[in-house]
């Protein structure tokens, strides 16, 4: 999807067009017994807009999820609430991206089974 503005360029000699892209990242990280953290990099230079977190039901313990961002400095510039197991957490964010991110999923506690969590952002750059 793409949205477009057009202006007028400055000195009047004619407009420019702006678009706007949007692009959708969704990467699955698979948990098993004793697994509480994992991690993924994601390479982008762009606002990310949206954050969507999808928690698995364990079948072996209560089990909460965090999802943080880490910019390529290695300084966590976004963290989100606990989210149950079952759950889907959708967060309108504004978070710029640069370069290698790290995108890490922890775990409250060990899940003693198997799960797979869903991260998904949108990201907007011109």
């Amino acid at each position: 999807m793409a949205d477009q503005t057009i202006s007028p360029l400055p000195d009047g000699a004619g407009t420019k067009i702006h678009k706007t892209l949007y692009k959708t990242t969704r990467n699955a990280l698979a948990f098993a017994t004793g697994d509480t953290v994992k991690s993924f990099t994601l390479n982008a230079t762009a606002n990310a807009i949206f954050a969507i977190f999808e928690m698995p039901t364990f079948s072996g313990a209560a089990v909460t999820g965090t999802i943080s961002i880490e910019n390529s400095d290695g300084t966590e510039v976004y963290a989100n609430g606990s989210v149950a197991e079952g759950a889907t957490d959708l967060a309108a964010i504004s978070i710029p991206l640069v370069g290698a991110n790290t995108i890490k999923v922890t775990l409250s506690t060990n899940p003693l089974s198997s799960g797979t969590c869903y991260v998904t952002f949108y990201l907007e750059g011109r």
